[in-house]
């Protein structure tokens, strides 16, 4: 599976199953991403997770630009996701 800056992402267990999320930062050296909704995990404190452990149906927001300059937000984080 291959995850990108932007794509929308559910979680398969856990107390979050069924939750989506935004994946932020993604190292494919380690195989990990970190993911956020802006609610529960806001971008100042990101998800470290395993991409196996998640749940990708083709949907994607175009976050990259904002999330490099900074002027991405928790509530465009939400907005997103609603």
């Amino acid at each position: 599976m291959e995850l990108k800056i932007g794509s929308v992402v559910y979680s398969k267990a856990g107390h979050d199953a069924g939750d989506a999320y935004v994946v932020v930062v993604t190292d494919a050296q380690k195989g990990y991403v970190k993911i956020c909704d802006g609610k529960s995990r806001p971008l100042a404190r990101p998800k470290l997770k395993n991409p196996k452990h998640l749940i990708y149906k083709g949907e994607n927001v175009s976050i990259e630009e904002q999330l490099t300059t900074g002027v991405l937000k928790d509530s465009d984080l939400i907005y997103y996701l609603n």
